[in-house]
């Protein structure tokens, strides 16, 4: 699934509109709201549609629903390597890329954004890494977010799996960065529209 069909639950919809559940229904079954329905049952409301409905009745359409393009934040270090690598991410058509300086104040940012992808060094000057990690796997739309650490060392591969990165590439693994990244978001996505 192309990362510009991303597809919305109904409580994400209500969550949106502060309205509830069974609202959502109403408009999806009055044919206001377009959307389909999953093997288990559950409705799934495709991006586009959203987008067109949540600006017909004048609510604010926000970036992960008005884009087609994945926002993926790059915590810069100010070395090379964060450098190169938010280059090389911005020169992909299904990527908005931003770079934020890394630190504490990069939370506060990439909370009240919420991109679907936040890629950070290892280490991350101005904040411990594993605890970057940890907050933003614990953090407001935490289960829609892929976290990318690039680390210095394969012996830390298994250890940021473990405080949450979704993907951990060593430093010559940087050339496999693009394939792994759009994967993860594919997952995400597919996992989102088709719950268990």
């Amino acid at each position: 699934m192309p990362l510009a069909d991303r597809e919305f639950t109904s409580e994400e919809v209500a969550t949106l509109c502060g309205v509830t559940r069974v609202t959502v229904a109403d408009w999806i079954g009055r044919s206001e709201l377009t959307a389909r329905l999953t093997r288990g049952g559950h409705r799934r409301i495709p991006r586009a549609s959203l987008a067109a409905f949540l600006g017909r009745h004048g609510y604010p359409v926000p970036r992960r629903v008005a884009s087609q393009r994945a926002a993926v934040m790059v915590l810069t270090d100010g070395g090379v390597r964060t450098v190169a690598v938010a280059g090389t991410l911005e020169g992909i058509a299904d990527f908005d890329v931003t770079r934020l300086q890394g630190g504490p104040s990069a939370l506060l940012t990439i909370g009240s954004a919420q991109p679907d992808a936040v890629v950070t060094a290892v280490p991350s000057r101005g904040c411990d890494a594993r605890q970057l990690v940890e907050c933003l796997r614990l953090g407001p739309g935490a289960d829609d977010r892929v976290i990318v650490a690039l680390v210095a060392y394969h012996e830390e591969v298994a250890a940021f799996r473990r405080y949450g990165a979704d993907v951990v590439l060593p430093v010559e693994g940087d050339a496999e960065l693009q394939g792994q990244l759009e994967r993860a978001l594919h997952t995400r996505q597919r996992r989102a529209s088709h719950p268990l």
